[in-house]
């Protein structure tokens, strides 16, 4: 009966120390977990890549209006500020949930995709504006965006929602 409890003790000591010796690995593969702005210079065009990932989940290639006071919002000032803030929402809620709350909504006379557990967007929720042309198929890259940013992928989709994000 004794030896029993030892090996019960035992076993559960061994288990305990797998999930703590585990538990820092998931943390820092989260902590990790950023999206770059890269330039191809070939075809010079910027696009916002996960790190880790060959294949751009974002094409950047047109320039939208602004109300900065630097004017427009160019494919390279979108790529970085997408990237950047990308990278903060998957840190600070978790690529699971950047996956699962992103939504289409109306901000400031555009379409856009945003991120929220509401269903009315705001300003600061915004992840990206959709480009005139992917307003007629937004929900589309709607669909394309979740699935490419999920790490454990999502719903069966049409060859061409698993194509890069043109925006």
């Amino acid at each position: 009966m004794m030896k029993r409890s030892l090996a019960i003790i035992s076993m559960g000591a061994m288990a305990l120390g797998l999930l703590v010796s585990l538990a820092p690995k998931a943390n820092a593969q989260v902590e990790s977990l950023k999206f770059n702005c890269n330039y191809d210079s070939s075809s010079q065009q910027y696009s916002t890549v996960m790190e880790g990932s060959n294949s751009p989940l974002i094409v950047w290639t047109e320039t939208l209006a602004s109300d900065h006071p630097l004017g427009a919002y160019t494919p390279s000032n979108r790529c970085h500020a997408v990237s950047t803030r990308l990278t903060n929402l998957a840190k600070s809620i978790g690529i699971n949930n950047l996956s699962e709350m992103s939504k289409l909504g109306y901000v400031n006379g555009e379409w856009v995709i945003y991120n929220s557990r509401y269903s009315i967007p705001i300003r600061d929720e915004v992840v990206f504006t959709l480009k005139p042309g992917n307003r007629m198929r937004s929900n589309t890259v709607l669909e394309s965006f979740r699935y490419r940013v999920s790490p454990v992928g999502g719903p069966s989709l049409p060859e061409s929602a698993l194509n890069p994000i043109v925006e």
